[in-house]
C-alpha cells in the first residue's frame, strides 16, 4: 500500500470555478486566501505551503517587534526580507532603487530615528530634499513622478509597520504629495522602427522581445513571459494570459492577431531555439527568451528576467532619443492600429486597455502620414473572428 503524502500546510484547499482557495486558521484565526487562476491540484498546494510560511514568519516578527523599538532601517530590512515574496522581482528592484535615498534622508542625515518617530513633516521635508538631490550626481531637479514613487514605496512600508503593529497611524497618508509630471509618449516614425529592429538583430532574445512589443503590442512583462504554446502558427494568433508567476495588468486573457513582419521573426527565432538547444544538450526552453548560459543569477534555459541594458544599447546604435522607453513601442502599435483601423473596440481588445477612453488618448497621436504604414488591417476581422 502506497503511503499518503503528508502535507506541509494546514486547512485545505477548495476550488471554485477556475480558482482555489487556501483556508486554514492561524493562532486560532480563520483565514481564506484566493490564489491564481487556472492552476493544477500541485501548484496550488505549493502556493499554500508558501503562504503558510509567510504567515507565520509575520506573527514572529510581530512578537520581536514587541520586545524592543525598532528604528526605521530595522524596518526597512524587515519590509525586504518579508515581503518582497509577496511581489514580482521587477517590483523588490523598484523598492530596493527607492529605499536608497530614503536610508540617505532618514537614515545617514536624520540620525536613523525611531519607526515611532518619523512624522508627516519629516516626509514632507524629505520631498523637498529629494527634489535637488539626484543620486546620479546630473544637472537639474529630480522629477515629481520620482518623488512620487519614493513616496509609494514609504507608504507601503508604514503599512507594513501598521500591520504588523509597531506603528499605529501611516505617516505617508497625512501629507500632501505632488501632481505627477505629465509627458506623451515617444511614437517611433515606420524608418526609426526598423533602424531599431536592425540594430536588435545581432541579439535574438533583444530582437524577438522589441518585435512583440512592436508588432503586438505587449507590455515589457507580458513579452518576456510569452511561451511558445502562447502562440497558434496556424491561427496566426499569440494569446496573453495569466501564468503561476505572472498576471496581467487587468487579469483578462486576449488574443492577437500576428503580423507577416512577426511571422517571420518567430519562425526565424523558432528555428534558433530549437538548434541552440541541441548544441547546449537541454529540452527546448518553453520561454521565447531564455538565458543561453549559467553563472551566479540564473541557469542556462530559465527565463530572460530583463532586457533594459540591451534595449538602451540598441535605441543608442539606432540614434532614437534617450528617453524612449519599451513601453513607448506598446504606444507606438497602438497609435498604428488606429491610424488604419475604423474599428476602435478592435484596438481595445487588442491592446488590453479595461476603458475605451484609454485607448481614444491615442487618436490624437494620429497624424496623416501614418496612414497605411502597417499591414494590419486584418486586426478588426481577425479578432472578431
Amino acid at each position: 500500500m502506497i503511503a499518503k503524502k503528508k502535507k506541509r500546510y494546514p486547512g485545505h484547499l477548495e476550488l471554485r470555478g477556475i480558482r482555489y482557495y487556501f483556508r486554514c486558521s492561524i493562532q486560532g484565526e480563520r483565514y481564506s486566501f484566493p490564489l491564481q487562476q487556472n492552476i493544477t491540484r500541485s501548484q496550488a498546494e505549493r502556493i499554500a505551503q508558501e503562504i503558510y510560511e509567510i504567515e507565520i514568519n509575520k506573527r514572529k516578527i510581530i512578537q520581536e517587534f514587541n520586545l524592543s523599538p525598532v528604528r526605521i532601517d530595522k524596518l526597512f530590512d524587515y519590509y525586504l526580507d518579508h515581503e518582497s515574496g509577496n511581489v514580482k522581482p521587477n517590483t523588490v528592484r523598484t523598492y530596493k532603487e527607492a529605499i536608497k535615498p530614503l536610508r540617505m534622508y532618514l537614515v545617514d542625515k536624520l540620525g536613523n530615528p525611531l519607526s515611532t518617530d518619523v512624522s508627516a513633516r519629516m516626509i514632507e521635508q524629505y520631498s523637498n530634499w529629494r527634489r535637488y538631490n539626484k543620486l546620479n550626481n546630473t544637472e537639474g531637479s529630480t522629477s515629481n513622478t520620482t518623488i512620487l514613487k519614493d513616496l509609494r514605496v514609504l507608504n507601503a512600508i508604514m503599512k507594513f509597520g501598521v500591520r504588523m503593529q509597531i506603528l499605529a497611524v501611516n505617516p505617508v497618508e497625512k501629507i500632501k504629495k505632488p501632481k505627477p509630471n505629465k509627458f506623451d509618449p515617444i511614437i517611433l516614425a515606420d524608418d526609426k522602427y526598423l533602424r531599431l529592429i536592425e540594430n536588435c538583430s545581432s541579439n535574438p532574445m533583444l530582437s524577438i522581445h522589441v518585435h512583440l512589443m512592436g508588432e503586438c503590442g505587449l507590455r515589457e512583462q507580458e513579452s518576456l513571459h510569452i511561451e511558445w504554446s502562447d502562440i497558434n502558427f496556424e491561427d496566426n494568433k499569440i494569446t496573453v494570459k495569466n501564468k503561476v508567476d505572472f498576471s496581467t495588468k487587468n487579469n483578462e486573457t486576449r488574443r492577437i492577431p500576428i503580423s507577416n513582419r512577426l511571422m517571420v521573426a518567430l519562425r526565424k527565432h523558432l528555428t534558433f531555439c530549437s538548434t541552440s538547444a541541441n548544441d547546449f544538450g537541454i529540452e527546448m526552453p518553453k520561454y521565447l527568451m531564455f538565458h543561453m548560459r549559467t553563472c551566479a543569477q540564473y541557469k542556462r534555459g530559465e527565463r530572460i528576467r530583463s532586457l533594459y541594458d540591451s534595449f538602451k544599447s540598441a535605441c543608442k546604435m539606432a540614434q532614437i532619443v534617450k528617453s524612449f522607453r519599451q513601453h513607448d513601442l506598446r504606444h507606438t502599435r497602438c497609435t498604428r492600429w488606429i491610424s488604419c483601423n475604423s474599428n476602435l473596440a478592435a484596438v481595445q481588445q487588442a491592446m488590453g486597455h479595461k476603458d475605451i477612453k484609454t485607448t481614444m488618448k491615442y487618436y490624437k497621436f494620429v497624424d496623416e502620414h501614418l496612414k497605411g504604414i502597417v499591414d494590419d488591417s486584418i486586426l478588426t476581422d481577425s479578432i472578431s473572428s
